[in-house]
């Protein structure tokens, strides 16, 4: 027998044991949006201090341009407004240059600007180095010297805590980041290949800003949905289909049509359209209403597919509340 790939065995019909019976359902793979580990209490606006420490100059440029470039994937856009230090630096510098104590329009709108900030970012770069080591191993063969064998290994290791603060100095987050990249040459009766330091440091740099954006910043990731469907109910395959495309209000509408249908003899089916009418809702962030949906279908098939989509249901309608925009005039931590 041929073995099926994991794409292939989602795209089969599972076979999912009920408290009741043996039900036939389809498992699709859903692209969802998880919230950030820390979402600085939905605060939009950074404000990025002079890194402290010493070797601060690569990382500072990493950091800064790293987090403004990141998108938010729920809106698609940048997901932080931010300012750095070096901004107000050059603001001083020009005016210093100028001899002037006067601030111009521009001046006047970053620091009006600064003033506003959400969240305030204060980095200090802890270790930023290479270390770089030779071994020496002899070579014996029956007890005779060939000679040896150097080997080289260097190791970059950048270490970085980053503290957050809100408006009022206080603490929302605090965090330790560390990189380590690594890279050994070797060579017998002769010397190994230098090791490019800067290439090893960067790539430290890297893992460390990578991992702050992963804290950061909201993500996605794929999930199993599992489907009823019922040859009995063709609109409830339908929705399927669209459900599959990532159409989910046209997979809604299919699924209340098959849960009008639901009568009669069909009565026995209907909570399979009530459970994929409640799904369809979820994922087009109806909650109320696919809680209610999910309900009536238990209330109808105590079945355990049931159950495990009305706890998903829960966490998700949790991080939709935690990525939801705050009112402008609202304190982040309140």
């Amino acid at each position: 027998m041929k073995r099926s790939t994991l794409g292939s065995f989602l795209a089969l019909p599972l076979l999912a044991f009920g408290s009741a019976s043996c039900t036939t359902v389809q498992q699709i793979r859903v692209p969802v949006v998880r919230p950030a580990p820390v979402d600085f209490a939905g605060g939009r606006t950074l404000a990025i201090h002079r890194f402290a420490g010493s070797d601060a100059g690569s990382l500072e440029g990493d950091f800064v341009r790293a987090l403004r470039g990141a998108t938010n994937p729920a809106t698609g856009k940048p997901g932080f407004e931010v300012l750095d230090r070096s901004q107000v630096d050059h603001l001083l510098d020009r005016m210093q240059g100028a001899g002037s104590t006067e601030i111009d329009t521009k001046g006047k709108e970053l620091l009006a600007r600064w003033r506003s900030v959400e969240v305030i970012l204060k980095p200090t770069v802890a270790e930023h180095g290479v270390r770089e080591t030779v071994e020496v191993t002899p070579q014996v063969n029956a007890k005779v010297f060939q000679g040896v064998t150097l080997t080289r290994q260097a190791t970059a290791v950048v270490r970085l805590e980053v503290r957050a603060l809100d408006g009022k100095d206080r603490t929302l987050d605090q965090v330790e980041l560390v990189g380590r990249a690594q890279r050994t040459t070797k060579a017998t009766n002769g010397k190994p290949a230098s090791i490019d330091h800067a290439a090893l440091l960067a790539n430290a740099r890297a893992q460390v800003v990578q991992r702050y954006l992963a804290r950061v910043m909201p993500r996605r990731e794929f999930v199993g949905v599992n489907l009823y469907f019922d040859k009995t109910l063709p609109d409830l395959q339908v929705g399927n289909g669209f459900a599959q495309t990532g159409d989910w209000q046209a997979a809604h509408d299919s699924y209340r049509t098959a849960t009008e249908q639901a009568t009669g003899e069909l009565a026995k089916v209907r909570y399979k359209a009530l459970f994929n009418l409640g799904v369809a809702l979820e994922f087009t962030q109806r909650f109320a209403e696919a809680r209610k949906a999910m309900q009536d279908a238990f209330r109808l098939e105590q079945d355990r597919i049931i159950t495990a989509e009305l706890s998903r249901l829960a966490r998700r309608e949790k991080d939709a509340a935690r990525m939801r925009p705050q009112p402008q005039n609202a304190t982040p931590g309140q």
